[in-house]
């Protein structure tokens, strides 16, 4: 899930700088000691870490898909300074300023997701049973009723 919450602030950040930097998930995995490095964690831990410490870009600290030690001497690129938990009644409204890390049940088929809208009738609405972060970072209109979301996914290439 802490790949989620480094997706969003990528997002954000794109928007400040009109590029794309890629942040580094490696150093919350190393260094966030209140998640669960490669075994996803939680987006609000990780927020909570990027908020006081940053997050580096991820040339400077790339990823490695395992858990390190610490290198906490690699300087900060982006931080945040406050983070709210989304009214999924206002997820429009939220939308509109930062996109929405947010975590879903992700069955096996999705693996093979290339585009479009991901739409599965074996989706449990059970928190005890995500095992995926994503970000959301639009709609289409009237699917938010619909409980369809526009999710960022990227797999491998991090």
């Amino acid at each position: 899930m802490v790949f989620a919450a480094v997706g969003a602030l990528e997002i954000l950040l794109a928007h400040t700088e009109n590029k794309l930097t890629l942040l580094s998930r490696q150093s919350l995995i190393d260094c966030d000691r209140n998640n669960d490095g490669c075994d996803g964690g939680y987006i609000h831990n990780a927020l909570a870490y990027i908020q006081q410490y940053g997050t580096p870009t991820s040339s400077d600290y790339p990823y490695v898909a395992a858990k390190g030690a610490c290198k906490g001497n690699i300087r900060s690129h982006a931080s945040i300074t406050d983070f709210i938990l989304a009214d999924k009644r206002r997820l429009e409204e939220h939308l509109l300023v930062s996109p929405i890390p947010t975590v879903m049940h992700a069955r096996p088929e999705l693996q093979y997701y290339v585009s479009g809208v991901y739409d599965s009738d074996d989706c449990p609405n059970d928190l005890n049973k995500v095992n995926h972060g994503v970000v959301i970072v639009g709609h289409y209109a009237g699917s938010l009723t619909d409980e369809k979301r526009d999710m960022r996914h990227r797999r491998g290439e991090l």
